[in-house]
């Protein structure tokens, strides 16, 4: 991968300058490689329709952390392809009754899910990832806050950047944020909602005409057409 991006004329890269800026900087100026960011591309989406692996023994303990906490909920879980076959009377993972018992809080989707369409509803207050980078992005333009869960390869540094960096997630394990009594927890909770108005903006102006990804993209175009006269 790195000998074909030395040897490329450059990387689109599925994110936007507002995001990175520091990072796509370093890409061209200190590695001295060409890059246009014209994303987020889910937003390209503007219909509805079209925005639309773990093991039992955790998916167990979430179905039990859902029940417990009592709220509403959406859970997707991506079915393995080899149980496909398998009846709901047969799933393992699923705690007998549980969604009899949350039928009125809770829905489950099994496979696909419209992601971009349920994360834009205004009902959904925060979003439980795993930080892959679509769905951090989808997360970031819908304006959610991020309760991050890694669980391999980039995602841990998706977490980072989520968390660290632009401050609009925690991590799975924290142990706080809620607006409580103490002002350090309120402030906190403030802090994270402002920073993900601000960056949802962001992402929504880039790709709109005369934004960075917008005119990053037609950069791009442009400089194609100029070489294909060369």
């Amino acid at each position: 991968m790195a000998e074909s991006e030395g040897k490329s004329y450059g990387v689109i890269v599925n994110s936007f300058r507002e995001l990175e800026p520091n990072y796509a900087d370093f890409y061209r100026d200190e590695l001295g490689r060409r890059n246009w960011a014209i994303g987020p591309v889910s937003l390209s989406n503007r219909r509805s329709e079209e925005k639309a692996g773990r093991g039992d023994s955790q998916l167990k303990e979430i179905a039990a952390a859902l029940e417990s906490w009592g709220g509403s909920f959406i859970w997707v879980v991506r079915k393995d392809p080899r149980t496909e076959s398998e009846s709901e009377s047969e799933e393992e993972w699923l705690p007998v009754g549980f969604e009899d018992r949350t039928a009125e809080k809770g829905l489950i989707i099994r496979g696909w899910a419209p992601q971009i369409l349920i994360l834009e509803h205004e009902a959904v207050g925060g979003f439980v990832t795993h930080c892959g980078w679509n769905s951090t992005l989808e997360g970031i333009t819908v304006g959610k806050a991020m309760v991050t869960w890694p669980v391999a390869a980039e995602q841990f540094y998706n977490e980072k950047l989520v968390t660290a960096v632009l401050g609009i997630g925690l991590p799975v394990e924290a142990e706080k944020w809620v607006r409580g009594t103490g002002d350090d927890e309120v402030i906190m909770a403030e802090g994270i909602e402002i920073a993900v108005r601000r960056l949802m903006e962001m992402a929504r102006m880039a790709i709109e005409e005369g934004g960075s990804s917008h005119s990053s993209l037609s950069d791009l175009i442009d400089e194609l057409k100029q070489r294909s006269h060369v």
